[in-house]
């Protein structure tokens, strides 16, 4: 039995499936996030509690979480693996999504839409996603899945729209909301296949000392300098 699953985890961990199961998630967590907009037409005819301003505070405040929850989803994916945050994320997600479908009032649309999605997206996003390709890939052949993986979100960047705008035409944006949740679990049935977590090297490394090799290092030049340097 052991074997068994041993030979099952060796095959799930294969750099091939692992960079497939993270460009799927993505294009899932990435590509939905960008068709939300189409929602507000609907969601503000329908509910009378919520009106365009609150529909755009949500959107606003679920960027504000993604962008506040990254740099924790990195630090919890370093500790505990990239998996369970992964999967942590997914099921933020999916509720998210879920309780979207069902509102009936502002608090609610800010709950679901804003700060729930909003820290699904920072779990299951490029922060945690490329994390755990990249480990499963040596540094010659890194770059190239990367960019695969990240290839994956604009490809679902590229499909959400339409699809989405099929779901609320076809059923109505309630429902809609329910078929992107249920899509979005699948990011929780492909989180084991992203397993792994950054090893610790070198010794011992305080704030100060890790921000003053950063800013040593050449990738943190200043934009237009790099651009000046590239023109001469």
């Amino acid at each position: 039995m052991q074997s068994t699953n041993g030979t099952i985890l060796r095959h799930l961990s294969d750099p091939k499936l692992v960079l497939i199961a993270g460009s799927i998630v993505a294009l899932i967590a990435i590509g939905m996030r960008h068709s939300f907009g189409l929602f507000l037409d609907p969601v503000t005819r329908d509910v009378p509690n919520i009106d365009r301003e609150t529909f755009g505070f949500a959107i606003a405040l679920q960027n504000l979480m993604w962008g506040l929850a990254q740099p924790f989803a990195g630090m919890l994916a370093d500790r505990f693996g990239s998996a369970k945050v992964i999967f942590i994320g997914g099921a933020f997600y999916v509720l998210g999504l879920m309780c979207a479908s069902a509102v009936s009032s502002a608090l609610g649309l800010v709950l679901g839409l804003g700060v729930l999605v909003g820290i699904g997206l920072s779990a299951t996003t490029y922060a945690v996603v490329l994390g755990a390709v990249g480990r499963k890939f040596p540094p010659e052949r890194r770059t190239s899945a990367l960019g695969i993986a990240s290839l994956g979100g604009s490809l679902g960047i590229f499909l959400s729209v339409p699809v989405t705008l099929s779901l609320i035409d076809s059923v109505n944006w309630s429902l809609a909301f329910v078929s992107l949740g249920l899509v979005a679990v699948t990011i929780c049935l492909l989180a084991p296949m992203l397993s792994g977590r950054t090893e610790a090297q070198g010794t011992d490394q305080s704030l100060t000392e890790a921000l003053f090799e950063a800013l040593r290092h050449k990738g943190f030049v200043p934009i237009h300098q790099t651009k000046a340097q590239a023109e001469r």
